[in-house]
This record gives structure tokens, sequence and C-alpha cells, in this order.
């Protein structure tokens, strides 16, 4: 099943883990596209300026790296949809007010970034877990439908046991030149 919503109104989610509860507009295709082009082209800089050739040479390291720099302008880019936040405060103790620095520390925090990530994300993944929009079938992948195949001629010969190699082409003979 497949739920809509059809309002954008702003929803409240709960990061896991984090005390934190952020309120965000539901997430939509052009918002996800976005802030996957912005960490693919973070990711893009960081090859740049770390003088990785390609991800077949690079080592672990590396790699992690540019997932890195992808992960975090993504999660940097959603952030900021964030409209209203609670739980997040500054190193005194005192609320932040929602500010491009403190988006940036939101987003490179190892914990509630990718916390806000996975929640902001979650509706959308849960869609493509299930298959396009269908619920999988509790009795397997095939159970659930009608069986739509005609029933085999059951006076047909079975197929050989061995195959037969193919038969080869005569060559063609050479063009006189």
């Amino acid at each position: 099943m497949l739920t809509l919503r059809t309002t954008a109104e702003p929803i409240w989610l709960d990061l896991t883990d984090t005390g934190v509860r952020v309120k965000v507009p539901p997430l939509d295709v052009a918002c996800m596209r976005a802030a996957e082009y912005r960490g693919m082209k973070a990711a893009a800089e960081a090859r740049v300026t770390t003088g990785i050739a390609d991800d077949v040479t690079a080592n672990d390291a590396q790699v992690g790296v540019l997932e890195g720099a992808f992960t975090q302008e993504r999660i940097r880019a959603l952030a900021e949809r964030i409209v209203e936040w609670e739980g997040v405060v500054g190193e005194d103790g005192v609320p932040l007010p929602i500010t491009a620095e403190s988006l940036d520390a939101f987003a490179r925090h190892p914990v509630a970034g990718i916390a806000f990530l996975r929640a902001y994300e979650r509706p959308a993944q849960a869609v493509v877990a299930e298959g396009n929009a269908s619920a999988r079938s509790t009795a397997g992948a095939s159970q659930a439908g009608p069986n739509t195949a005609a029933a085999a001629n059951s006076g047909a010969e079975p197929a050989p046991a061995s195959s037969t190699p193919p038969k080869r082409k005569p060559a063609r003979p050479a063009k006189p030149q």
C-alpha cells in the first residue's frame, strides 16, 4: 500500500537516540535529487582536493573521504529545510537558533546528521523496499497472484538430456585482391 500526504504541512521527526526533534516539510523528488546532486558535487570536489585519481585505485580511507563528503553534503542540503528544532543546544547548554552555522554543525555531527538523514528519507526508502509501492506477498514472491500460465501439454517429448554442439558455418573463401 502507498500512503500519500496531500498537504505540504511540515512534520516532526524524532531522531533516534539523540533527544532531538526536527520539523521539516515533506520530502519530495526534487529535493531528494537536489541533495544527491550536491553530494555528488562535494565528492567530486573532494576527489580533486585530495588527489584521488579514481575509485578503482583509491584505498579504503580515500573512498571513505569521498563517501563522507557525499553524505555530509546531502545531510547539509536536507537540513536547510528544517524550520524548527527541539533538543539542539550550544556548548553553553542554551538552545541554538536555526542559522547557517548551526545547520552546518548539525550536518557534521556524526550521530545527529545520520539520524536526520535516515528519518527524513525513511518514507521514500520504505516505498522502494516494498517494490514499486506494492506490498510483498506473505506467501512468497508469486504465491499471491492467480496462475495465468496455460497448462503444459502432457504428451510433449522431454528435452534432450545433453546438448548438441552448434553446427559451424563453413568458412567464406578469401576475396581475390
